[in-house]
């Protein structure tokens, strides 16, 4: 029997449509297998990359570790050297007392000064020197100032730290609260260091002839209750530091050292009302003497200096007077 000629239609219709299925079904395994082979190689890239970076962090932590290493190495050598420093300075230190002591005690005897008198000590040689210990021989931050302290042996004046000692000195109304005024008056600290002054100054006067004395009471807290002496010649100030070092007043061991001030009027601040009030200032505040002791000197020398000043101004004008008349005649 012949086949119809519809049927024939219909299966190639069905063949084409199978085909057509068969072709996408192919393009998409196709484009599936390049996308996977893409990814593959993405992936490889990927490891790769990520190998080379383990590698250079490696690198830079082992870099890292040695460096923290020579740097914890050096800190170690310093420490040690700095401690070994230390242990020297203690070892010698008796040493160096003693023979600081033979030195006085042959200077006061009638001795030339000897070397060991004449030596300056740098806290830190290389660093600048600090204003403060300069002018005043007393820093704020003691030895762990970052500039250098430079230390003497021998001087006229001596500095006597913490020697005057009250309530109103301890407790000052600017750094604590304010009802600690209530607790004393003026007049009440001034009678205490009239007191302190009489019993002090038959002592230090028994060493030799006083230029000048000053007490600080109102300054910084490093400054507070220092004492400092002036005396006429370095023989008397060496007498003086002997006999008052390791003595005690008001059960506080005395702690003596010599300054590098070659007056203590140039120390002192030279206004009477500061506009840096006493606590900023960089110059000493210091109380007023009992009685006006150790001003005559200073006004004599005074009155001297305006009275040559007079002197050289009249001259000048009588000189001027004989310049007009000559020129008349």
């Amino acid at each position: 029997m012949e086949e119809c000629p519809s049927t024939n239609l219909i299966h190639k219709e069905r063949r084409l449509i199978a085909m057509e299925k068969l072709y996408k079904r192919m393009r998409r395994f196709l484009t599936e297998l390049d996308w996977l082979k893409e990814e593959i190689k993405k992936q490889k890239k990927w490891q790769l990359l990520q190998k080379q970076r383990k590698i250079t962090i490696s690198s830079r932590s082992r870099k890292k570790y040695k460096k923290r290493e020579k740097k914890n190495s050096k800190k170690k050598t310093k420490r040690e050297s700095l401690i070994e420093e230390i242990k020297k300075k203690y070892e010698e230190q008796p040493h160096k007392s003693k023979q600081l002591q033979k030195d006085i005690n042959d200077y006061i005897d009638g001795v030339k000064t000897p070397e060991g008198l004449r030596r300056v000590v740098d806290s830190r040689s290389t660093k600048k020197l600090c204003p403060s210990f300069e002018l005043t021989g007393v820093c704020r931050h003691k030895h762990k100032c970052s500039k250098n302290h430079r230390k003497i042996f021998l001087s006229n004046v001596i500095l006597i730290t913490g020697l005057y000692f009250n309530f109103s000195v301890e407790k000052n109304p600017t750094e604590s609260n304010t009802d600690v005024a209530i607790e004393f008056q003026n007049s009440g600290t001034w009678h205490y260091f009239c007191k302190f002054h009489d019993k002090i100054i038959t002592k230090l006067k028994s060493f030799g002839e006083i230029k000048t004395l000053k007490c600080c009471w109102k300054n910084k807290k490093h400054w507070r209750a220092n004492l400092y002496i002036q005396y006429d010649t370095k023989r008397a100030a060496a007498k003086a530091w002997k006999n008052l070092k390791g003595r005690c007043y008001n059960d506080k061991p005395l702690v003596c050292k010599f300054v590098n001030v070659k007056s203590l009027r140039s120390v002192v601040c030279s206004l009477t009302n500061c506009p840096k009030s006493n606590e900023k200032c960089n110059y000493l505040h210091t109380s007023k003497i009992p009685h006006n002791k150790y001003i005559k000197n200073f006004q004599q020398k005074k009155s001297n200096l305006i009275d040559d000043k007079l002197n050289k101004h009249r001259f000048v004008l009588l000189y001027l007077r004989y310049i007009h008349i000559k020129s008349y005649i």
